[in-house]
């Protein structure tokens, strides 16, 4: 069973469906927190959670539900972020 926050579940809708519609799949947290209204902290924070899970065994940026452009070694708020297919 997989447990998560409602602004987890719907930074995961988000992205899909972003994709989905562009190629350009990506966006920083810091627009994400805008466009959600919330604080760039709480995105940080559940972002965080959605790439370091226990299916991201290598605890990489790279690796986890979301995934980062992976320059940076933690979530800032312009890191670019995008769904990990």
């Amino acid at each position: 069973m997989i447990t998560m926050t409602l602004l987890q579940y719907l930074i995961l809708i988000f992205l899909e469906k972003k994709e989905s519609i562009d190629e350009n799949n990506k966006i920083s947290v810091q627009q994400l927190a805008q466009l959600f209204n919330v604080k760039e902290s709480i995105l940080i924070h559940d972002v965080s959670a959605l790439i370091f899970n226990s299916f991201n065994k290598t605890g990489k940026l790279t690796d986890g539900i979301i995934t980062t452009d992976g320059k940076e070694k933690k979530i800032e708020g312009t890191t670019q972020i995008s769904i990990n297919k």
